[in-house]
């Protein structure tokens, strides 16, 4: 082994800086092309996923990991939501809200107004 090849950083190193540096939750396989062969950079990410950084959502597809406050599972990040409105954007897939979503931000407010309504009518004027 020469100096070079010790100084060489590993292609899971690399992965790991690229992570930490980029803001997104979700990445693509295709990311990360540039650092190595297909082969190589999937046994980097798979070990990723091993250590917990990363989960695997899809083929090719990987979100951000943080550890389960109730048994310290890997969980993604920010939930499932953000992550899967995330992954289908990444992949050229629009998306919408559900009319059930739609249905309660907008009754969410009529909502809190007729409930502080009823309750302040309860409330004795003294």
């Amino acid at each position: 082994m020469s100096y070079f090849d010790s100084r060489r950083e590993t292609i899971e190193s690399q992965l790991s800086k690229r992570i930490d540096r980029k803001r997104d939750d979700v990445f693509l396989r295709a990311d990360f092309a540039d650092l190595g062969g297909y082969d190589q950079v999937g046994r980097a990410l798979h070990q990723l996923v091993r250590h917990g950084r990363l989960l695997r959502i899809g083929s090719g597809l990987y979100v951000r990991a943080r550890p389960s406050a109730l048994d310290g599972t890997p969980t993604p990040a920010k939930g499932l939501h953000a992550p899967a409105d995330e992954a289908l954007r990444r992949l050229g897939v629009q998306t919408a809200p559900t009319r059930i979503k739609e249905a309660y931000s907008a009754d969410h407010n009529r909502k809190a107004h007729y409930f502080s309504r009823t309750v302040s009518g309860f409330i004795p004027v003294t």
